[in-house]
């Protein structure tokens, strides 16, 4: 079922070629000097005729590229968007990412994203090895993730790389980012994550396991459907487009990662840019809790793009916190 038709940019959700440097940090990062780079641009697609935001747009596109070097393209109904991450003397920037949402006429709408600012002389090579930094989380799990009388025991090789990590006080860090999934007696077990400082080698923070979410999600209230859709929410495969939807197909959920408490763009998502005024959700009361309607088309948008948000979000979300990367 849907209502009125929409554009939604989707700014980092990119299923095919998921990068994972934002699942250090789970959404924008409060980190100190972090330059923020999200801005929206003049730019109409549907509007013909020279525009005077589209140099002002390439040429804000032109400045990533010196820490932005590679790119993930993706196809977009409507144009196509481009996914950036950053990079420090070859070397990625957890956390560091940029994403460029460009109309059908190849002219950059919308830029999201931001540049940690990395210290000049924070090392590149490495004091100890990748083996030495996988068994220093595997020492870590021995004794902090295990239930008592288990042994730890790795389901598979650990993922490894090395890279660029900016902590909470603004300080450069080389490190080992360790993806370990574990499995116990009963056949389950966490997948966890763990940075290894590659000069001093000891974990900057405790491993902590991307299969679970233990922090309170903050954001507004938002009103989307059970089980995805009210079809298999109601179990009446008979309903129609026109019919009315009944509460009980709803539940609320709270929005995360919104980048502006007054609209739904956020980290991976962005249902503004491309989206006529009258058709863009906005809060009331602080909170996007609309129904569907089909007999008005802009209610019917608002609730269709809290649907998407929260849909893509939470996809991203897992992805990120499996631990993707950039070869999937």
């Amino acid at each position: 079922m849907t209502g009125t038709p929409y554009a939604v940019a989707l700014l980092g959700f990119v299923l095919a070629t998921a990068v994972a440097n934002a699942a250090d940090t789970c959404g924008p990062t409060a980190v100190p000097g972090a330059q923020s780079l999200n801005r929206r641009f003049a730019v109409e697609q549907f509007t013909p005729g020279p525009n005077p935001a589209v140099a002002e747009a390439f040429q804000a596109v032109a400045a990533l590229a010196p820490d932005f070097p590679t790119a993930v393209t993706v196809p977009l109904a409507w144009g196509k968007q481009v996914v950036m991450d950053q990079r420090h003397k070859g070397l990625p920037v957890l956390g560091g990412r940029v994403a460029v949402t460009y109309n059908g006429s190849n002219e950059p709408i919308a830029i999201q994203g931001q540049r940690l600012n990395v210290s000049d002389t924070v090392p590149t090579e490495p004091a100890i090895t990748e083996t030495q930094a996988v068994a220093t989380v595997a020492s870590w799990l021995q004794v902090n993730a295990t239930p008592p009388g288990q042994v730890f025991t790795p389901l598979r090789p650990a993922s490894k790389e090395r890279a660029i990590h900016v902590d909470a006080e603004g300080a450069s860090h080389l490190v080992y980012r360790i993806v370990q999934p574990t499995w116990d007696a009963a056949g389950m077990g966490g997948t966890y994550l763990g940075l290894v400082d590659a000069i001093s080698g000891l974990l900057l923070d405790s491993p902590r396991d991307i299969n679970r979410y233990d922090t309170p999600p903050q954001g507004p209230l938002g009103r989307v459907y059970k089980s995805g859709n009210p079809v298999a929410g109601l179990r009446r495969p008979k309903l129609k487009d026109s019919d009315t939807i009944p509460d009980r197909a709803y539940r609320t959920v709270t929005l995360e990662h919104l980048l502006h408490p007054a609209e739904l763009v956020g980290s991976y998502v962005d249902t503004v840019s491309l989206t006529a005024e009258a058709y863009r959700a906005v809060p009331v009361d602080g909170n996007f809790l609309f129904r569907r309607n089909p007999s008005n088309p802009a209610d019917g948008a608002h609730f269709d793009a809290v649907m998407a948000y929260y849909t893509i979000d939470q996809a991203q979300q897992f992805l990120q916190n499996s631990g993707a990367d950039a070869a999937l």
